[in-house]
């Protein structure tokens, strides 16, 4: 089945694609069980270098995500880079 995302506010379609098949499912599933078995071992200052990097993307690139967010969302472009500053 074919899955489209349309922008809200033009209706126009941003993207399409196919869904997942129930093999590329739970392959998907495992990856991040076994992602999740190597994070959770990690100690809390590994896990904030991560969180840190994470922030420092979405500050640094808030423009590129807040216009996604726009267009999938309808939001307006200050609400959403907002939005993406309160993740950060």
């Amino acid at each position: 089945m074919t899955i489209i995302s349309v922008n809200p506010a033009t209706e126009e379609v941003i993207y399409k694609f196919q869904e997942d098949t129930e093999e590329s499912l739970e392959k998907s599933l495992s990856n991040a069980a076994m992602a999740f078995e190597d994070y959770r071992a990690k100690s809390f200052e590994e896990r904030a270098t991560y969180l840190l990097k994470a922030a420092e993307i979405l500050t640094n690139e808030k423009e590129k995500f807040a216009s996604i967010i726009t267009s999938e969302m309808g939001k307006t472009f200050q609400s959403a880079i907002l939005e993406v500053e309160k993740c950060a």
